[in-house]
């Protein structure tokens, strides 16, 4: 365990990183389970809490290729700090969304999310790929998995407690202290200067040509880059609509809130063998994907048609598993495939495919249900994992890593 926890492949930086992250996702877990919750209390459908929902990805999508072409000109650590430091002002919005009752507050949490997230996943990505050896890539992103979750599992036990005795817009309110320690610890972090030696255009940055160099930056990739991108899109459009929706699915039966707490724990042990996951990444490679989409239909057809609490348990639970290990294969074969003096725009770009993915999914999904139903949706998304299967996750490989006996 102590290996797992102090790996020797991952750098003293990085470790400051993730404890860095775990912290300030300790805060956050308190009521992340309830936010789907929170978001169906100012809504009159699941269309509209789609809509809701999707305002953080948008404003992400806007925000993701200036803060790529800023990471790849500046230190990383000076990114995730930028990014800490509006995550207090999200906190208070939400809970004044909570005290007034006005959805307002929820869209300017949302909007603000938008933009400290895109400088904090972009500037921490950046960093463990900078920090990181190409070949343990995937146990780097690995270990980050396993420790930041283990933390935001501690906070949501707690929570089980908590809710009993506040309000869920209350539990916004951990966020603050908790993203104070997480700024201190990332301002004391070793980081070298980046490497990439062009000039900065900071006048293009501000005028918008960073949009198109970014498309351009996209266009030029490999084949193989190209293809990881769309699965990855595939693999976190199917995150984004579990995840969002089947919280409010429990909650519209009259499950309690702290069943649904609890709930969210137990799918989401999985994510807690990430650095086991990664070292299976950084063996077996992009091979594992088709199996994974398969596993995946499969679970989106059993949710089709059996909607009891316990079920839905055992499904998030082997779903979560098969995205947590599908999501890192990706990232770590889109390191190899990458160029390692543009990370900046490497990292912005696979977290821009997953935003587009999160605003794309929850309305398309959310209008899904509304017109067609829970089922007849569901069913629908295992069909496309079939045709991922299939046909997507063919030559995707840069590097193939070597199978060890």
């Amino acid at each position: 365990m102590l290996k797992i926890l102090q790996p020797s492949s991952v750098s003293t930086g990085v470790q400051g990183v993730t404890i860095a992250t775990a912290i300030r996702w300790f805060g956050w877990a308190f009521v992340d389970p309830l936010i789907p919750v929170f978001l169906f209390m100012f809504s009159e459908s699941f269309l509209q809490t789609g809509l809701l929902a999707s305002i953080y990805s948008v404003v992400f999508l806007i925000s993701v290729p200036i803060v790529s072409f800023i990471s790849d000109h500046i230190r990383a650590k000076y990114v995730i700090l930028a990014g800490l430091a509006i995550y207090p002002l999200i906190a208070l919005s939400y809970y004044f969304a909570g005290v007034y009752g006005m959805a307002a507050f929820i869209a300017i949490a949302r909007a603000l999310n938008g933009i400290s997230y895109a400088l904090d996943a972009t500037g921490r990505a950046t960093y463990v790929r900078r920090h990181t050896d190409k070949q343990q890539v995937g146990t780097a992103f690995g270990f980050f998995q396993i420790f930041t979750e283990g933390w935001r599992t501690l906070a949501m036990l707690l929570s089980i407690v908590v809710i009993k005795y506040v309000e869920i817009h209350e539990l916004f309110l951990f966020i603050i202290p908790t993203t104070l320690i997480a700024m201190f610890i990332v301002s004391r972090i070793e980081d070298s200067p980046c490497d990439y030696q062009h000039k900065a255009d900071w006048a293009s940055c501000i005028h918008g040509s960073t949009y198109m160099r970014f498309i351009q930056e996209v266009m030029i990739w490999k084949n193989a880059l190209k293809k990881l991108a769309l699965v990855s899109f595939v693999f976190n459009a199917l995150t984004a609509a579990i995840a969002l929706f089947v919280p409010i699915f429990l909650y519209a039966d009259g499950v309690s809130l702290e069943r649904i707490i609890i709930f969210s724990i137990i799918a989401n042990i999985p994510f807690l063998f990430g650095y086991h996951a990664g070292k299976i990444a950084d063996t077996y490679g992009t091979r594992l994907l088709s199996p994974l989409s398969f596993v995946l239909a499969l679970l989106m057809g059993a949710l089709a048609f059996v909607h009891t609490y316990e079920w839905y348990l055992v499904v998030v639970f082997i779903f979560n598993m098969c995205i947590s290990l599908g999501l890192i294969i990706i990232d770590a074969e889109m390191t190899r495939c990458g160029d390692d003096r543009k990370y900046g725009a490497l990292s912005g770009a696979i977290l821009e495919v997953a935003e587009l993915a999160s605003v794309i999914s929850p309305i398309a999904v959310g209008f899904s249900i509304t017109m067609i139903g829970q089922g007849n949706t569901l069913l629908g998304l295992g069909v496309v994992m079939v045709i991922v299967a299939l046909l997507g996750v063919r030559g995707l490989t840069c590097k193939q890593p070597t199978i060890v006996s």
